[in-house]
């Protein structure tokens, strides 16, 4: 399945404890979204740090997304996709990161 079908979900959630207080730790992991009717789909992600920079870049078989447009703000991460007009928006929640899938819109012209 295409990312595109996948980021069409509405709910995020991801496994393993990504982030620490404020920053995506590096490491390949495992995010989860799910449908309105609760069916899981996952997907796996790498997170590094490059000249202080966090860098996401989405894995799905021999397709990747590079993500760079990530911004912290107190215990939250808000990850803007570049394709796909949406971001997640990431948070901990007793004590794991879950999260939503927001479509945004563009701008009225």
């Amino acid at each position: 399945m295409k990312i595109r079908s996948a980021l069409a979900f509405l709910a995020l959630t991801i496994t393993y404890n990504s982030f620490a207080q404020t920053t995506l730790k590096p490491g390949i992991w495992r995010g989860v979204t799910k449908t309105d009717k609760g069916v899981e789909i996952p997907f796996n992600f790498e997170t590094m740090t490059i000249s202080g920079r966090t860098i996401l870049t989405v894995v799905n078989g021999a397709e990747r997304i590079k993500v760079t447009d990530i911004k912290y703000k107190g215990d939250s991460v808000f990850i803007r996709m570049p394709l796909f007009d949406s971001e997640f928006r990431v948070k901990r929640v007793a004590g794991n990161p879950v999260g939503k899938w927001t479509k945004t819109r563009a701008p009225n012209m």
